[in-house]
């Protein structure tokens, strides 16, 4: 194996695990929030309107997954 690809490999990992990290931060701060309101996670805090936002900025990448 080549030294180059093995540092990529490494990296690539590195870089992964500190995403998922980030993920799971975000997740339990949701979860937080929400037991802090006193909704049902399934309640959705968005209105038509900023889902509609939501949806032409992030929805052409396939970032945002709302429910309608």
């Amino acid at each position: 194996m080549n030294p180059l690809t093995l540092l990529l490999v490494c990296v690539a990992g590195w870089m992964n695990r500190q995403q998922q990290l980030v993920i799971e931060y975000l997740q339990e701060e949701i979860r937080v929030l929400q037991e802090q309101l006193g909704k049902s996670p399934r309640f959705s805090l968005f209105t038509a309107q900023f889902r509609d936002i939501l949806k032409c900025t992030g929805g052409e990448s396939g970032s945002v997954n709302l429910r309608d």
